[in-house]
């Protein structure tokens, strides 16, 4: 089980257990693009006093399909090569007798969406994506997990080539226990990240934590990544990459001596993953991060949420101008007791977006959208209803220009046999 955000453990109440993971981990792949901002060091979370409308950008649902015969549906992962070359990946929940989930791939080339098939791996009884990124138009990966007769959680790495996906090796580390995959990012097409977590606990584990893997064009290996200062469980959740030598992954651990989660920022320089501090937002018991994208080497966001003594909490955005992470004030709704930001992307210099869910004390949730120009976090109020019962949740976000931006996620949520799959446009 993921140890990301506390926010997931409400979600996982609202979802049922045949959802699987923590809808909070997603790491969809983002787009880079030059800005400057100066963050606010120990900011505490705002709360808006109504949802204000910004800007002419207006986001409205989009048609989006749920495999023939599902019992429910969702997107995790999302990545655009151009305005009409865009994936959502996820899974779907088939109706057969030991109700196993399968991955999904959504694809859009300009005139809507549809589904396109992808396989499991064979023998497995179940398997989910989490992220998805492309180095160009034609080659692509997906990563997630799958899980064997035992019940057991494994690597699960596949390949879009133009023609068709694909399963590809991906090495499991040693020991035993639940090992996901929950993030992706490529620099080129022969060099990728792919990170997540080994949650081993079983008689041969070799211990807990992040789970890190490059491809450089020959296949997919184990890179050996730190922990935490005084963590006993890291997970990472997404990745993205400035450049070969300058790469972030963001997450959680536990802290040594307790329950409570914090924050968890890793950098990559060429030489070897090190942690970077990250700050603990000012009244919290536990904060996650779920999503990063970077700007520029100097100009990086990461987004995620964070709970208070009361179980709720609200969302939670971090930047980095080069000088070290600070927190930055984020607004929730008004009357939202658990809210959270799950994916980030920026379209231009003064264009970034973060999407998530608020929710009330019933488990009630909404789509959360807020938008940073240059001036500061604001919500977006003009997203259409999708009409999903129950509640909305969007997982990740990527923009290819200004005013042109798409995030996924799924509605409907009461219980976990009618999830649709949700996606939204700008």
């Amino acid at each position: 089980m993921s140890i990301l955000l506390v926010v997931a453990v409400v979600l996982l109440a609202v979802i049922g257990a045949s959802c699987g993971q923590s809808p909070v981990a997603t790491g969809g792949s983002s787009r880079a693009v030059t800005a400057s901002r100066t963050p606010i060091a120990s900011a505490t979370p705002t709360v808006a006093a109504s949802p204000p409308l910004v800007g002419p950008v207006s986001w409205s649902t989009v048609s989006s399909p749920n495999p023939s015969g599902s019992t429910g549906a969702w997107l995790y992962g999302l990545t655009c090569v151009t305005a009409d070359d865009c994936w959502g990946v996820g899974y779907w929940n088939s109706t057969d007798s030991e109700s196993h989930n399968q991955p999904l791939f959504e694809h859009d080339t300009g005139s809507g969406w549809s589904i396109v098939d992808g396989p499991a791996v064979p023998g497995s009884t179940s398997s989910q994506l989490q992220a998805m990124t492309c180095a160009g138009a034609g080659d692509c990966w997906a990563v997630g997990y799958y899980a064997d007769a035992s019940g057991a959680d494994h690597t699960l790495i596949e390949h879009y080539t133009g023609g068709s996906w694909t399963v590809v090796s991906s090495p499991t580390p040693a020991g035993d226990g639940d090992i996901n995959l929950d993030g992706v990012t490529c620099v080129s097409a022969d060099e990728c990240w792919a990170v997540g977590y080994s949650d081993a606990s079983g008689p041969n584990s070799t211990g807990v934590g992040t789970v890190i893997e490059e491809y450089t064009g020959s296949g997919w290996t184990i890179v050996t990544g730190p922990t935490a200062s005084g963590g006993r469980t890291d997970e990472l959740a997404a990745v993205t990459c400035v450049s070969a030598a300058d790469c972030w992954a963001v997450g959680a651990y536990y802290v040594a001596g307790g329950s409570d989660n914090q924050g968890l920022i890793e950098q990559y320089t060429g030489h070897g993953w090190s942690v970077v501090s990250s700050p603990l937002p000012p009244g919290s018991v536990e904060s996650s991060l779920s999503s990063i994208t970077c700007a520029g080497a100097d100009d990086c966001w990461a987004v995620g949420g964070w709970g208070d003594v009361n179980f709720g909490g609200p969302t939670l955005i971090e930047q980095d101008t080069g000088s070290g992470w600070s927190i930055v004030p984020s607004p929730v709704p008004p009357g939202s007791t658990q809210s959270a930001l799950n994916g980030v992307s920026c379209a231009s210099a003064a264009d970034c977006w973060a999407v998530g869910f608020s929710g009330d004390e019933n488990f009630n949730t909404a789509a959360l959208i807020e938008q940073d120009t240059g001036a500061g976090w604001t919500i977006v109020s003009d997203v259409a209803p999708s009409g999903n019962a129950g509640g909305e949740v969007l997982s990740g976000t990527t923009c290819m220009d200004t005013g042109h931006c798409v995030a996924v996620g799924y509605g409907g949520v009461v219980s976990s046999s009618n999830a649709q799959t949700l996606i939204e446009g700008a």
